[in-house]
This record gives structure tokens, C-alpha cells and sequence, in this order.
């Protein structure tokens, strides 16, 4: 699924980290420009362990690893299974090229790209 550039409210739909999501998307970081601010926070419900990610990126890439069967293995043999991790990689969105209202990523010569995330 790639990002149209339609804002929606994630509590109403598959987009909101929950334990049974199968899905990779793209989320909205609203806070852009200037200083990172909150882009996503994630809050383990049994431990109340929290991620908060903080970007000056327009979009937050995650994947949930719902393609892992436990064929792969990682430190000490343990496999890697459905859902046993997650990875969030802050961006443009992948269609940006092609989308006259998102933000512009075309570096010019000279020019000098910076992304901050905390």
C-alpha cells in the first residue's frame, strides 16, 4: 500500500500498532518541519516499556514482520517468528516523486540533505 497524501484518523482503522496488525504502511508524521517532534510512540502493555520516536521526516516506514515463519534464526539459534519485531524507518513517502502535494525530495548538486530522528 503506498501513502496518497489523504490524512486519516488511525484510531478508526488497520493502520493503529495493535498486537494482531498485518500490515507494512506508511503513517502521516504531522509534526514536520524545523525541530524533530513525535512522529509515533509505542507502549508495551504488559511491561509499560515505551519507543517513542521523534523525526523532522513528513512519514514513518513500518514493517512488522509478518512474513518471518521461523526459518530464519538470530542470536543463540532463536528463530525469527510472526510478528517478533518491528522496524520503523522515518522518510519521504515512497511515492513522493510522483505526488505534486507532498514534500519535495529532489536534491539538487550543492544541495545538502539533513534528517534528524531521535
Amino acid at each position: 500500500m503506498i501513502f496518497n497524501g489523504n490524512a486519516i484518523a488511525l484510531m478508526r482503522t488497520a493502520f493503529l500498532l495493535l498486537g494482531a496488525l498485518a500490515l507494512s504502511t506508511s503513517v502521516l508524521n504531522p509534526n514536520t518541519g524545523g525541530y524533530p517532534q513525535p512522529a509515533v510512540t509505542i507502549t508495551e502493555k504488559n511491561s509499560g516499556r515505551m519507543l517513542r520516536v521523534f523525526t523532522d521526516q513528513p512519514g514513518l516506514q513500518r514493517y512488522t514482520a509478518n512474513f518471518f515463519d521461523g526459518s530464519l534464526t538470530g542470536k543463540s539459534g532463536h528463530p525469527y517468528l510472526k510478528r517478533s519485531a518491528l522496524f520503523l524507518e522515518t522518510q519521504h513517502f515512497p511515492d513522493s516523486l510522483n505526488q505534486p502535494q507532498f514534500p519535495n525530495t529532489i536534491l539538487r548538486p550543492s544541495e545538502i540533505y539533513q534528517a534528524r530522528t531521535i
